[in-house]
């Protein structure tokens, strides 16, 4: 912040953090300073420096960060970024390209991750003692933006120039295209040595002004590469004292030009905290512990209880320590003592008993960020401050976590819905939404109407309407429409209803009834019957015809309701935009794996078999619909090849595909190693409905198919033996691996009966923002579990949506997952424009989280992670119900194996899961995409990201099994101090148990259960009440840099080295991953978040200390009887199978589902 002149007495405001939660511009503050009558160049005289607020705290955290950013610690970084969020979100000045504001030199102050960027950057951005410039002139015909690095006045400067252009208000679009060194000794300028018109795209680039302040003086820019700017017109009083200081040039001078313009400026109190030394007037060093002892180098920490210290990094870990006291002896002068010195290694310290030193220190200037001091010998200090605003803020910064911990939590709340507590009225089996009533209106068919060309029936209820579409008269002299309309009760702002019979544009006929004549109507009521209504003409006297119709009172429960046309609809929407805004269930067909064995050929017909130039090698090529795989080639020449390889697709019900198999020769390469293809030796084709089934690992029958030729030159035809089968026992995998909502095999004939219900209501949302280009929020729903999607109606042009509506799926399986995902809807975009459907937000709800029968109403939060960082868009209220039949049967499916039986006998790669899942994703998109559900909107819902490269998520798996292994030291450190002594009674005890499991081994066993049931019992006071949401602390997205999560954004990596290690990095991150899950699932025994897994552990532990206690079971059955099992024959042991405890760790949950 700049400071004020000396001319004022009070000291300057150096405002917290709470500005960030302002929403609009503040009142401008102008700073003055007085002019000096030095003539330097680095003068700290301004004639005018302005910033509002917002921008003042962004100055402020510049100030003290060394290297433009390069030197800064995490939390220098964070507040940094945060105050350039809170501008961004201010905007600035609108479309900064075009205003002349922009124009001229700016001195760059900070940058994010200089060293990943231009050469330039790499080279003199983190160096003080140069001074970065960059000059922007767009309102010239020659568009001009140049990078300056002025090394000193006295050596020169680089120019690096580039020609620009403007896309928008906000993009500069340019490419380098000369740079030149301009050496103050030499009469010529020296080129720069990159040949900027050989490099093509790669000198090309574009740079985003996201805020320009009002004043002209502030401005923040990003780059094509992910880099953060901050430039400035006008630097503040402190940021050109450290400019000074970091040239070295003229420093005295300018600390007591500062000084005399701040003489009654600043804070009297030496403050706490960490301060580094930045400059010193010591010109003479004597003995280096000296200088240390004295404060003449490294960090200087201030503590509230008069202490100070000095602490000097040596080398390799080694720091040099001094510790005193300071007492203050005036206005602004301490008296300080140093006589406790110590050379410090790990945890181990030499003392230095014979120094020491007093001196008096006396404040010339301090504050937030900087401090001036005179000390030892009358030497001059200046000081930065290197943690932050710890003491400051601290309050404040607590405050804000809780905020944002809070802000992405699940909140619970309380609607007014029939299942948590009894209403009035009538009863519908909507239970977990709130009622909403509708004032439905169905318009049949007219008659006796005085025109004979084509009609259309208009309601309006104030300022809503409703149109049916324009019919023609039928043979029977009426005109039929069937149409249902539906408005809304809360929003009528009349008490009539005016239906209008048009034609041509005109009225011919009209009729009204009251709001009030509409009977209450609740399903299962059969539905109202239609009634003929006399039409007045338009004078109103005479006979204008009859129109059939009903009109009545309901509910969202209602038959029509998913049919009819709202009254928040557009109007102008066609036939098709009025599908993709209705309420919409759909069902996806029972997926195949279709499993080909390629297995030999025979008789092919190979023109050049006896040429051994270039010898033949053929393969085989498979396809189903667009999919294509090919086997590999067979290495050996003759016309009998064999592969025995399989290749597997996925296919759908019911099978109205055809398989082709083709096969190829494939010449070796010959030109520049690329492979010339030959021609195709013979093609077979098989309908998919005419493949056997099989539900188990018995070989399909090995059947020979005939090749059709494309030529008639042989007398026979060549043959393929293939084993065709469409695989029913296992699972088709269309969810992400980690989130599954059906578990159950493609053969129906192998599924089990469903363990209960499971009832969702999707209420509302909230918080929601409009997503570029459109300016409205326009919303709807979608919710996948197993095969059933449903999509609730879009309703328009509201930031706070309610659509109260209802469904219900069947639950095989509950150890499985719901997927709600929020859309905006592209199809209203304005001009009638069709666009992909943009995702807002997900939420995923874990059964197995659900307590039996309980009603759960929460607001859960929309997480998105952008280019900027994470962001919570809105929050979306859910009410759901998980109702099993039988408690029993919910319990026995915890030790059954997660999958189907066959995926452990013929188990699947994982490339294959992954490349048959994309098929499955694909199908999915072509079934619902004449279903009015679009492909993006699947592709969202369905979305994997766990086999995607990620640091951010390598990172956290990383913290995830680092804090698993912090169990595991706990009991280490528990061991070791029992081994010390610390707590002798502790350690007694510990020896007696020792003893006593050595005397009665079958005692020691009992004990290990009933500890295991005591310490689950006991943690049940602590088990979570909330369900788990998107935490970001394990995530690593507060914590995460700007170029980790472009990292995410940007699929396509040119390099190939970089391709390789992504490759590599992702079976880490993945192994990682997965060790960190199975580790917590087996916290989660005892965590009690998933109840019935946790009391059944505790029934099983407390059976298992009674059976050993009791001595029920031979201690000898129990450690050799499952050895003795292992290693019987395999018929004996039945199917390879995972063990009983192998399934229950499988369904436990894990902290994946909090991962973003």
């Amino acid at each position: 912040m700049a400071l004020r002149p000396h001319t004022v007495t009070s000291a300057p405001t150096f405002h917290s953090r709470q500005f960030l939660h302002r929403p609009t511009f503040p009142p401008r503050t102008t700073l003055r300073f007085r002019n000096s009558s030095s003539t330097r160049a680095n003068s700290l005289t301004a004639e005018q420096v302005s910033f509002t607020e917002e921008e003042n705290s962004l100055v402020e955290a510049l100030i003290g960060i060394q290297g433009r950013g390069r030197s800064a610690s995490p939390q220098q970084l964070n507040e940094v970024e945060s105050a350039v969020k809170v501008l961004e979100a201010l905007k600035g000045v609108p479309e900064p390209t075009s205003s002349s504001l922009i124009e001229g030199r700016w001195q760059l102050m900070f940058t994010t991750r200089p060293g990943t960027a231009s050469p330039i950057q790499r080279t003199f951005v983190g160096v003080d003692f140069f001074s970065v410039f960059q000059e922007v002139y767009l309102q010239t015909k020659d568009q001009r933006v140049s990078n300056i690095v002025k090394f000193s006045d006295a050596i020169g400067e680089l120019k690096v120039e580039a020609e620009a252009s403007i896309k928008d208000g906000k993009r500069i679009l340019f490419r380098f295209d000369k740079a030149a060194f301009s050496f103050k000794f030499l009469p010529f300028k020296v080129p720069y040595p990159v040949p900027f018109r050989l490099l093509g795209d790669e000198a090309k680039g574009w740079l985003d002004t996201t805020y320009l302040s009002k004043s002209g003086n502030l401005r923040i820019s990003r780059g094509n590469k992910g880099t953060t700017f901050v430039l400035q017109k006008k630097a503040e009083p402190r940021q050109r004292l450290l400019s000074v200081i970091s040239t070295g040039t003229a420093v005295k001078e300018a600390i007591e030009e500062f000084i005399s313009l701040n003489q009654n400026v600043g804070e009297s109190e030496l403050q706490e905290g960490e301060w580094k030394m930045v400059w010193s007037s010591q010109e003479e060093t004597d003995s280096w512990l000296e200088n240390a002892a004295n404060g003449l180098m490294g960090t200087q920490i201030v503590k509230g209880n008069e202490q100070i210290k000095f602490v000097v990094d040596v080398f390799l870990g080694l720091k040099f320590s001094i510790s005193g006291t300071l007492v203050k002896s005036g206005s602004r002068t301490y008296d300080v003592t140093m006589d406790d010195a110590a050379i410090i290694g790990g945890g181990f310290g030499y003392p230095l008993e014979e120094l020491g030193s007093k001196f008096e220190l006396e404040l010339l200037y301090s504050d937030d960020k900087i401090r001036i001091t005179r000390g030892y010998n009358k030497i001059l200090f200046v000081h930065v401050r290197t943690d932050g605003l710890k003491q400051k803020h601290v309050r404040n910064e607590v405050a804000m976590a809780n905020q944002k911990k809070e802000n992405f939590s699940v909140k619970e709340t309380k609607p007014s819905i029939r299942a948590k507590k009894p209403l009035h009225g009538p009863t519908t089996s909507f239970d977990l939404v709130e009622e909403m009533l509708y004032l439905y209106v169905r318009i049949e068919k007219a008659r006796g109407v005085p025109v004979q060309s084509h009609l259309q029936v208009e309601l309006k209820i104030g300022n809503y309407r409703g149109a049916t579409t324009t019919t023609a008269q039928s043979p029977q002299g009426e005109f039929n429409w069937y149409q249902v309309f539906a408005f809304t009760k809360s929003r009528l702002q009349d008490t009539t209803v005016h239906v209008s019979v048009k034609a041509d544009g005109g009225v011919v006929s009209k009729c009204s009834f009251g709001v009030s004549e509409a009977l209450r109507r609740v399903p299962p009521d059969p539905q109202l019957a239609a009634q003929w209504y006399r039409l007045a003409d338009t004078k109103g006297n005479g006979f204008g015809g009859e129109l059939m119709m009903a009109f009545w009172t309901g509910t969202q429960a209602d038959e029509v309701y998913n049919v009819a046309s709202h009254s928040d609809a557009v109007a102008a929407l066609s036939d098709d935009g009025l599908l993709s805004i209705c309420p919409r269930v759909y069902h996806t067909p029972r997926f195949w794996y279709l499993r080909v064995n390629i297995i030999a050929a025979q008789d092919l017909v190979i023109n050049d078999i006896n040429n051994r130039v270039q010898p033949v090698q053929v393969f085989v090529e498979a396809s189903v619909l667009d999919c294509k795989f090919r086997t590999k080639a067979c290495s050996t020449k003759t016309v009998d090849p064999k592969w025995n390889e399989d290749l597997m697709f996925v296919v759908a019900e019911p099978f109205d595909a055809t398989l082709v198999v083709e096969v190829f020769e494939k010449k070796v390469p010959v030109v520049n190693g690329k492979e010339i293809y030959g021609k195709s030796l013979g093609s077979c084709q098989i309908p998919i409905k005419n493949v056997g089934k099989r539900t188990d690992r018995s070989p399909a029958a090995s059947l020979w198919y005939d090749l059709k030729l494309m030529m008639d030159q042989p007398r026979f035809a060549s043959k393929i033996n293939m084993r065709i089968s469409l695989d029913g026992g296992y699972h088709v995998f269309d969810d992400p691996t980690d989130f599954p909502s059906d578990l159950r095999p493609s053969a129906k004939v192998l599924w089990r009966p469903p363990v209960g219900t499971f009832e969702l209501g999707i209420m509302s949302a909230s918080g929601l923002s409009p997503i570029m280009p459109k300016t409205s929020v326009d919303t709807f729903c979608v919710a996948k579990y197993g095969p059933k999607w449903v999509r609730t109606r879009t309703v328009i042009d509201n930031r706070s949506p309610k659509w109260n509506e209802q469904y219900m799926w069947e639950v095989f399986d509950h150890c499985t997952v719901i997927t709600v995902a929020v859309f905006d809807n592209k199809y209203l975009l304005q001009g009638g424009e069709v666009a992909a459907h943009q995702g807002i937000g997900r939420v995923r709800i874990r059964l197995s989280d659900l307590d039996s029968g309980k009603v759960y109403t929460n607001s859960h939060p929309l997480v998105s992670l952008e280019r900027s960082g994470v962001m919570k868009i809105g929050e979306l209220q859910l009410s759901y119900r998980f109702c099993p039949t039988s408690k029993v049967n919910v319990y026995t499916r915890y030790p059954e194996p997660l999958l189907p039986k066959l995926h452990y006998i013929l188990p699947l790669s994982v490339p294959q899961i992954l490349i048959l899942r994309a098929q499955a994703v694909r199908l999915i998109q072509k079934k619902l995409q004449g279903a009015q559900l679009s492909g993006e909107v699947v592709q969202y819902v369905l979305l994997d990201n766990k086999y995607s490269f990620s640091t951010r998520r390598a990172r956290a798996n990383f913290l995830r099994c680092k804090k698993l292994q912090e169990s595991f030291l706990v009991c280490k450190q528990q061991f070791d101090r029992l081994l010390s002594w610390s707590n002798p009674r502790h350690t007694i005890g510990f020896v007696i148990c020792l003893i006593a499991a050595l005397c009665f081994p079958s005692l020691a066993l009992a004990s290990i259960f009933f500890t295991i049931s005591g310490v689950g019992a006991w943690g049940y006071r602590k088990r979570p009440r909330q369900l788990p949401h998107i935490d970001t602390e394990l995530s690593q997205l507060n914590s995460v840099d700007r170029d980790d999560i472009a990292e995410e954004f940007d699929g396509v990596v040119t390099e190939e080295r970089h391709v390789q290690l992504q490759k590599l990095l992702v079976v880490v991150q993945t192994l990682l991953g997965d060790i960190a899950a199975t580790g917590e699932r087996v916290q989660s025994l005892l965590s009690w978040r998933d109840k019935r897994a946790t009391l059944l552990v505790l029934i099983l532990s407390f059976i298992a200390g009674l059976v050993f206690y009791f001595d029920f079971l031979d201690l000898r059955v129990f450690f050799y009887g499952p050895i003795i099992w292992m290693f019987m024959r395999p018929f004996i042991r039945g199917l390879n199978l995972p063990s009983y405890f192998h399934n229950f760790i499988r369904r436990m949950p894990s902290k994946i589902d909090s991962m973003l």
